[in-house]
């Protein structure tokens, strides 16, 4: 059966005494323990009265017990809703009142948002995951767990929900993604091939668990492999972790891999173990994967693309095959890669009709890992989701061996006096600037043309540089119709939690700031 409690019981028979995970306090559980412990917890679940198809919310940081507490869902039919912790409490509200979580399992430091009004009607289902408050509050999870019979494993259909994930709201407000068993196996075994998991894998949990990307840890699991978690990642802990659990395969987001690169944490370091170095979520240039490939001498970097929806992954660029099968100058080393198996990919235009290779338009995809619909958003899921194909709202590129290259998000692709600006080309060659450390680029209102090209910049020294030099050093790789009329410097962009800049905040206070510089 394609389903998470079938691969829990097959790996609590076939890797009992391996471990499943490697704790904080540098102890090992293995799956046969964790097994347990996921049957007793799925029983203290139904004691408070959940049954399957219910849900049950997580605000709370990396950590093997919040993986323990997912996969109890799995094993009694309950579907886990981990939330994005840096929310505001309103956000978080208005998920909860989407997903509507018979109860709450927080760590402490979600605890207190409780108090806040946005969030006081839901505190009498918080639960302290963690057992941070010592016994204050009534329920927490070894209170929960002491007195809770172990639970008969639930035969879930492959085609119900397992985790209940939204999106990261990145163009407005998040939607709901109900990812089913098949969904998520299916990319366990995708990933599984293209990585080749193994048994004697270690995976360092690093993105979030309430982001889609956590899923990647599925792959191991089938494999019987290991997992290991940072609860508050930086890039200093993240390297000791890597080297002194001997981590083999990890995924992190660009923003922590251009911060341990720029303050050269890798060097001096022994990375043997290291076989699978993921970074994605958001764009990965590509010199930064060629730097990192430098400090790898058993590894490759990877550059991988999905999204939510895809459970996640779509597609993966393995940097060191393509060096070898491409050559170390082809371009596909620039792409985010070819489709996993069982991924099907087309590029169509605005009539809806197929592209050539090399053309852009917009991606759509299908296969096992793809989501059917967004949960209690009828409209939006019948716009995303056509004749079971997923309308990705990416616009992209597939060259004629296969190779897929993301250019923008729809939503982003800006149109200035009747001509196609791509956001993330502009981003690309400003980025190159020697000045300029991070870049966002929209468009604006504008009575001439519609809308106007806007960058937002952020200064790699303690003063900006001239606009002018700007422009100038942009003319020289792009259209002029292509640069930003409007600049302006900041101090930082903001940003998901795996370093996605948030346009929809920009687009919100430049649609109506005056306070950018025009030329």
């Amino acid at each position: 059966m394609l389903t998470l409690v079938s691969a829990l019981i097959r790996a609590r028979r076939h890797f009992a005494h391996r471990p499943a995970f490697f704790t904080d306090d540098g102890r090992q559980i293995s799956w046969a323990a964790h097994c347990g412990e996921v049957s007793r917890l799925a029983g203290a679940l139904a004691a408070l009265g959940l049954r399957p198809g219910d849900r049950f919310a997580i605000l709370a940081a990396n950590s093997a017990r919040q993986a323990t507490l997912i996969h109890a869902g799995y094993w009694m039919g309950a579907v886990g809703a981990p939330i994005n912790t840096r929310l505001a409490p309103t956000e978080i509200a208005q998920i909860l009142d989407d997903s509507q979580p018979a109860c709450i399992w927080a760590g402490a430091a979600a605890l207190p948002i409780f108090d806040t009004p946005e969030l006081s009607a839901w505190s009498d289902r918080a639960i302290d995951l963690e057992d941070s408050t010592g016994g204050a509050m009534a329920n927490s999870y070894s209170s929960l767990l002491a007195p809770a019979e172990p639970a008969d494993a639930y035969e879930a259909d492959e085609d119900s929900p397992a985790i209940l994930l939204y999106t990261g709201g990145t163009t407005g407000r998040g939607k709901g993604v109900a990812l089913s068993h098949r969904n998520v196996i299916s990319n366990g075994l995708q990933v599984g091939l293209a990585l080749s998991a193994t048994g004697t894998d270690r995976m360092l949990h690093v993105a979030p668990m309430f982001h889609s990307a956590d899923l990647l840890g599925t792959a191991v699991t089938l494999a019987g492999g290991s997992h290991a978690y940072l609860a508050t990642p930086t890039p200093e802990n993240f390297v000791d972790a890597l080297e002194s659990m001997k981590i083999t395969y990890t995924m992190v987001p660009p923003t922590i891999l251009q911060q341990v690169l720029a303050d050269g944490l890798l060097a001096q370091r022994d990375l043997t173990a290291l076989r699978i170095f993921i970074s994605g979520g958001a764009h990965v240039p590509l010199e930064l994967l060629q730097k990192a490939q430098s400090f790898l001498p058993n590894g490759s970097m990877v550059h991988g693309f999905g999204l939510t929806e895809t459970s996640p992954i779509l597609t993966m660029m393995h940097y060191t095959q393509v060096c070898e099968s491409q050559g170390p100058d082809n371009s596909a080393l620039g792409s985010v890669g070819r489709p996993l198996a069982g991924v099907e990919t087309r590029i169509l235009d605005s009539t809806g009709q197929d592209v050539p290779a090399g053309a852009t338009g917009e991606l759509v995809v299908r296969g096992p890992n793809v989501a059917t619909e967004y949960l209690d958003h009828p409209v939006i899921s019948e716009s995303a989701f056509k004749n079971g194909w997923f309308y990705t709202g990416d616009i992209g590129s597939i060259d004629s061996d296969g190779f897929l290259s993301i250019v923008d998000r729809k939503k982003d692709m800006i149109i200035t006096g009747g001509e196609n600006v791509y956001s993330a080309e502009v981003e690309a060659v400003l980025r190159q600037h020697p000045e300029i450390s991070d870049v966002a680029v929209i468009g604006v209102p504008d009575d001439t043309y519609g809308e106007a090209v806007l960058a937002v910049l952020v200064a790699a020294g303690k003063t900006a540089p001239d606009i002018q030099s700007v422009i100038d050093f942009a003319r020289q790789q792009i259209g002029g119709y292509k640069i930003p009329r409007q600049m302006v410097f900041v101090d930082e962009l903001p940003k998901s939690a795996l370093g996605k800049v948030l346009k929809s905040e920009l687009r919100s206070f430049y649609g109506i700031s005056q306070t950018t510089q025009e030329h």
